[in-house]
Parts: structure tokens; sequence; C-alpha cells
């Protein structure tokens, strides 16, 4: 891998954990006007005859896949000596602390409403 793509890879991770922090730990109200894309789609697909309970859980679920593919890219091109068993086991444990550490300070956005169909908790 050429140098200056490590060096890029090197200074746009951070930044990236830096935007992901602030996506996953702002209350659902403010997150939502940035990342309300998931609840909009949920409701678009209801138009189209699809229950939109069940399409916000698959679409959420694939948002929080699609938010997690720049960091196992990032990492592997950043430090390329890390095994990428090692870069997914990451992955893996920091979205699992992400949503633990949501649960706990009550920003997970379904304890906040939000899901389209559940009320905002004020």
């Amino acid at each position: 891998m050429p140098r200056r793509v490590v060096a890029a890879a090197r200074w746009l991770f951070p930044a990236y954990l830096v935007v992901l922090a602030l996506i996953v730990f702002l209350p659902a109200r403010e997150a939502g006007r940035l990342t309300g894309v998931v609840g909009w789609l949920a409701l678009q697909v209801g138009k189209l005859g699809i229950p939109v309970d069940p399409a916000y859980v698959v679409l959420e679920f694939t948002a929080n896949i699609v938010l997690f593919l720049p960091f196992g890219l990032l990492a592997t091109i950043a430090y390329p000596r890390l095994r990428p068993v090692l870069v997914i086991a990451i992955g893996f444990a920091s979205s699992v602390v992400i949503e633990l550490v949501q649960l706990a300070i009550g920003c997970a956005p379904a304890a906040e409403g939000a899901h389209p169909r559940l009320p905002l908790v004020l």
C-alpha cells in the first residue's frame, strides 16, 4: 500500500471515529435531525404496503452495518499489519460496546423515539 494512502487513512480514521461517536451517542431527537433517513425510508416503504415496523428494524440493522464499513476499510488501510480477523473482532466489539453504552445512558434510538411510530421521550 502506498505511504500516502496509509497516511491519509491514518488521518481519516480518527475523523471517522469522531463522526461515528456523534451519530451513535447523540440523543435520538438530535441524531434524528442528522440521521432521520432510516425513519423516513421506513415510512416510504410503508407507502408501498410493507409494514413500517418490520421495515424500520431491517433498515436500522442495515444502517448499523453500513455505518461500520468505513471502520474496517480505514483500519485495514491505516494499520496494514493488523490481521483482518482482528479488525473484524475490534469492529464487532466496538459495536457491542456502543449498543451497551447507548442502553446504559439512555440514548438508544428505541428508548428515545427514533422509531417513526414511537413518541419522543421528553
